[in-house]
């Protein structure tokens, strides 16, 4: 399948204060994620919310009404044998989740955040983590994903 990421619709929205976003680098991070994959992706959304606006999502997509760190809506399978265009889906993401994270473990609450955006990026192209084998599966694609982007400068950093 041709890798069609140099032409993906990346739309990032911003609706927090908790930590600085820089959507370029978020757009970058994706397509870079997209091409190593070498999928054929027309567009996708990636939207950093508050706390309080994950709350509300997560109680009305899964019934529990507590934060979290991201949740995915597939659309589109990335896999499909057509040609048709593929809307992979959006991605909501907390930062002041990373951030609590992040502080508790001594750890860069950018690179939390980025290890959320792979996260989000792995549930979109069908990984999942519901049970103990396909968990291991995500985490050990989470660690390749998280290396191919340090190695080529795009996790998310401080603006």
């Amino acid at each position: 399948m041709a890798s069609k990421s140099f032409d993906v619709k990346i739309s990032v929205t911003n609706s927090q204060k908790d930590l600085l976003i820089d959507k370029q680098q978020v757009k970058n991070l994706f397509t870079l994620l997209i091409s190593y994959k070498k999928l054929h992706i027309d567009a996708l959304e990636v939207h950093f919310i508050s706390d309080r606006r994950m709350k509300k999502e997560h109680a009305a997509l899964f019934g529990d009404p507590s934060s979290t760190d991201c949740i995915t809506c597939p659309i589109d399978d990335p896999y499909a044998p057509d040609s048709s265009e593929c809307f992979l889906g959006s991605c909501l993401i907390c930062p002041r989740t990373a951030l609590h994270y992040a502080d508790s473990a001594g750890k860069d609450p950018y690179e939390e955040l980025t290890l959320y955006c792979v996260h989000c990026f792995l549930h979109l192209i069908g990984y999942e983590d519901d049970a103990p084998r396909p968990r291991k599966n995500m985490r050990s694609q989470e660690r390749v994903l998280m290396r191919y982007l340090k190695n080529h400068q795009a996790a998310l950093k401080h603006p």
